[in-house]
């Protein structure tokens, strides 16, 4: 991945790969990491996945068709899209907070950085297509 992201991916992780994405390699077959490796290669063109979307990309598919990702996985990609050039390192790689609004909406909370705030995005906004104010 060094290779693909040169030393953005360095900066954000670390010169060794995050103990959460070895996991995430150790529990997958081989068929399962390439896909999963043509899977990041093709996705996330801009910048290496977060935690979440690497942990969905590793998952093995399961027979019966293929299921899309999760909302949580699609949440993550649409905040580091619209909003991930904003985000410092530590940011993008800390442990982000997900949890539902009083109307069930899921939301995705970055965590500050310094001088650079949280940040919350709900669901309802990926949906729509329109960033908020928050």
């Amino acid at each position: 991945m060094v290779e693909w992201y040169g030393t953005r991916i360095q900066e954000q992780y670390g010169i060794e790969p995050p103990t959460d994405w070895c996991k995430a390699v150790d529990q997958a077959d081989d068929t399962t990491v390439q896909r999963g490796l043509s899977l990041i290669k093709s996705r996330y063109l801009d910048h290496p996945p977060t935690l979440p979307q690497f942990e969905q990309v590793m998952r093995p598919q399961e027979s019966g068709g293929t299921r899309g990702p999760t909302e949580q996985v699609q949440l993550c990609d649409y905040v580091m899209k619209t909003r991930g050039a904003s985000f410092t390192a530590k940011q993008i790689r800390s442990a982000w907070t997900y949890c539902r609004d009083r109307n069930g909406e899921l939301v995705a909370i970055v965590p500050e950085d310094g001088s650079n705030p949280s940040v919350a995005v709900s669901a309802l906004e990926m949906r729509s297509g329109q960033q908020s104010l928050a």
